[in-house]
């Protein structure tokens, strides 16, 4: 306001508090500087304010900030001896040289800023917020709460720092019941000028949208304004080909900007990047997922078991369990433990080359673990085992009810077992009809040897389905073709009548 600085100073007010290109911050110095020098006191508050807090890029000066100060309290600037309180430099020389008391400070301040000033709203939003003048006021005006009216009166006013506050108390619910809505407000207002932070959330809020293509350029931009946690979305996007052509390169760039932040989620970004095949560089996701690991990103373990378990330097058995004994405790609440019990229980059952022993105890509990969790081939290896009955005690009920859910949800591997259990009726209700389903699959898919045996002996039978010994002749064939012995000496039995029919004799 007129009454309050001159155009010059406004003009300085404008382009370092209402928007956020740095560029523009020099020639808003320059307005200032000049300002003072035609005798605005209350240019000298804003340069001081600038080398108080570092605005307008300047850096942090605390000898100057005092200068320009006690120079503008002198002359009579009403914003100085607040600004000075606010900084912790409102000492006794400054009380003696101001033209104005904290009380009468504050005061005129307060009206300037009911008549509309914005920086006068923020002015007495920081007070209250930062209890500046409490000692000034009655008790039943020390709240810390009043700033928050300011920084919306402020915001509306343009001052970018007070969009960003305001924006904040409504998203948290400080000082103001919590409103979304209302800090979405904020922070299209602060984007709109340039603010990272009202950038950020506007990428944050169109990404939760699945409006890619806006969500990438405002994370763009708020990284361009140096925010630094854009930098993780922009490779989130990079990475899935969101709203941006993918780009591995580029991904890996976004993400180890973010982990120079100290973001750890950019380091098990860069651990799963590096192991996409396209882009497949085992060192490096070996090193991102350890880095990872390190900071506390136990999601990383199961990744770096599996170095350790696979062939090459970072072979280690022992580190391998003990990523996989953590990752699968109970106290891990972080992931998904399937496959972490998967591979514990394969390597107690010895199908890990170099395990010292086999524990089929442990692998029987990692097992049920897993197959406890959905885990479809945890559930098949313990049907395959409470089937055969060799390592645990046969159990044909749980062998059953084990491979019947993997083969419900399409995922059984090897049919034979099941079938077995419904021809001759163990755990379940005896149905030729299905072995015989699961004996054709396994024979189809795997040319097993004993699957296409068995369907000789059903349609040689002919209990459940009806007998088809040209069926079952062939079954054999196929079965002896593949070098089933017991296949050749059943066909030692067939022989042809004199219509060309098969027959069995002795």
């Amino acid at each position: 306001m007129a009454e309050l600085m001159s155009e010059l100073c406004e003009k300085g007010v404008e382009l370092i508090w209402k928007q956020c290109n740095e560029a523009l911050f020099p020639q808003g110095l320059e307005y200032l500087k000049e300002a003072a020098e035609k005798g605005d006191a209350e240019a000298l508050f804003f340069l001081g304010h600038c080398c108080s807090w570092g605005d307008g890029s300047v850096g942090f000066n605390d000898k100057k900030a005092y200068e320009y100060y006690l120079a503008g309290a002198q002359a009579g600037s009403i914003r100085c001896v607040l600004g000075a309180a606010r900084a912790g430099q409102y000492d006794d020389r400054m009380k003696r040289a101001s033209r104005y008391s904290l009380n009468e400070s504050f005061e005129l301040v307060a009206e300037a800023a009911k008549r509309g000033d914005a920086f006068s709203a923020y002015q007495i939003a920081e007070a209250f917020f930062y209890e500046d003048v409490y000692e000034i006021l009655p008790k039943s005006e020390r709240w810390a709460g009043h700033c928050f009216k300011w920084y919306e009166e402020a915001g509306e006013g343009g001052i970018v720092k007070a969009m960003r506050k305001a924006g904040s108390f409504c998203f948290s619910g400080t000082y103001t019941l919590k409103n979304e809505k209302r800090g979405l407000y904020w922070a299209e207002k602060a984007a709109a000028s340039g603010d990272a932070w009202g950038l950020l959330h506007m990428g944050l809020y169109t990404l939760e949208r699945q409006e890619f293509e806006a969500a990438f350029a405002y994370f763009y931009a708020a990284s361009c304004q140096g925010d630094e946690t854009s930098p993780f979305y922009l490779g989130e996007l990079y990475m899935n080909g969101l709203g941006i052509e993918q780009d591995f390169p580029q991904a890996a760039a976004c993400f180890e900007e973010a982990a120079r932040h100290e973001n750890r989620e950019a380091l098990l970004r860069l651990g799963e990047l590096y192991s996409e095949e396209t882009f497949r560089d085992d060192e490096k996701a070996y090193y991102w997922y350890s880095r990872a690991y390190g900071c506390g990103k136990k999601e990383a373990g199961l990744a770096l078991a599996r170095f350790c378990l696979a062939p090459g330097e970072h072979r280690d058995l022992q580190k391998a369990e003990s990523l996989l004994t953590e990752y699968a405790s109970e106290d891990n609440h972080w992931a998904d433990q399937k496959e972490a019990c998967l591979l514990l229980g394969q390597m107690y059952e010895g199908q890990t080359e170099g395990m010292p022993e086999t524990d089929w105890n442990r692998a029987v509990e990692y097992y049920e673990r897993g197959a406890a969790q959905g885990s479809e081939m945890c559930k098949e290896r313990l049907g395959r085992l409470y089937f055969e009955g060799e390592t645990v005690v046969q159990d044909y009920d749980r062998a059953f009810l084990f491979l019947q859910e993997c083969r419900e949800k399409g995922l059984l591997q090897d049919a034979l077992p099941l079938a077995f259990l419904y021809q001759n009726g163990y755990g379940c209700e005896k149905d030729e009809r299905k072995a015989a389903e699961l004996y054709l699959e396994a024979a189809n898919k795997e040319k097993n040897k004993d699957a296409y045996y068995e369907l000789g002996k059903l349609y040689e039978r002919g209990e459940q389905i009806p007998q088809d010994l040209e069926q079952a002749v062939d079954y054999y064939r196929q079965a002896a073709l593949y070098g089933h012995d017991g296949a050749r000496k059943c066909l030692s039995h067939f022989k042809r009548n004199f219509f060309g029919k098969w027959k069995r004799v002795r």
